[in-house]
């Protein structure tokens, strides 16, 4: 990588810990939550591959539920 800073709209992919109860929290409209963004140094995403013709980044089963329980 080249040092430079990707933003990255999944807050999963950030080293944050988890709020506690998210229902207490007031939800956003999706207009508000697909706006925020978050600086991540590209060395902490995961490198892509290619397999065949196609390029893809594999998500750890872990990172992948947290994701589906935000």
């Amino acid at each position: 990588m080249d040092g430079r800073t990707t933003v990255v709209h999944w807050k999963s992919l950030l080293d944050t810990e988890m709020v506690s109860s998210p229902l207490s929290l007031p939800r956003a409209s999706y207009v508000q939550a697909a706006s925020r963004t978050y600086d991540v140094p590209n060395n902490q995403l995961p490198l892509p591959c290619r397999k065949g013709d196609k390029i893809v980044v594999t998500i750890p089963e872990e990172e992948y539920v947290v994701g589906l329980n935000m």
